[in-house]
Parts: C-alpha cells; structure tokens; sequence
C-alpha cells in the first residue's frame, strides 16, 4: 500500500500501478493463507484496512506537515521584514 503514496509523491503516472501491485500482492498472500486454512477472509481485509490507514496517515502526516512549515517560516520572514522596516522608519 506505502509503494501507491510513495509513487504518487514522486512519479505520479505510476501512482495507480503502485496500488494495483500493493493490492494484488496482499490478495495473493491472503488467498494462499485461507487455502492453507490459517486465515479467514475477515482478516484479509482487516488487514488491508489497517494496512491502507496506517499508509494514508503516515502519508499525510509526512508531506502535508513540510508544506505547513515552509508557510510558516515565510510567514515568520514577513513578521521579521515589516519589523525591520518598522525601526528604520523610526530612526
């Protein structure tokens, strides 16, 4: 599931063969589970879900929360230019 957000971030043409591969792969895996009677359905996809949640916060968490810090660093070079201006004009 990481390989479609990783693609998406970096290659994004290739975005949906990254999901089709995470997708594919972990039904192989789970198919050849319940075949061996080791694994119901139910946590095949308990697993996806899980799996998919996990990829989707670290995802957001890791590249939304660089563009929230280079806005506020530009934020803070405004406060500190306006301030700089502020005490010239007061000299």
């Amino acid at each position: 599931m990481a390989s479609y957000y990783v693609l998406k971030q970096y290659h994004r043409p290739y975005a949906k063969f990254g999901l089709l591969f995470g997708i594919g792969l972990g039904a192989i895996f789970g198919l050849a589970q319940e075949l061996r009677g080791a694994h119901f359905i139910s946590h095949d996809l308990w697993s996806l879900a899980i799996a998919w949640t996990l990829a989707s916060l670290l995802y957001y968490g890791f590249f939304f929360y660089v563009s929230k810090v280079k806005r506020i660093s530009v934020v803070n070079k405004v406060s500190i230019i306006n301030a700089n201006v502020c005490d010239k004009a007061i000299y």
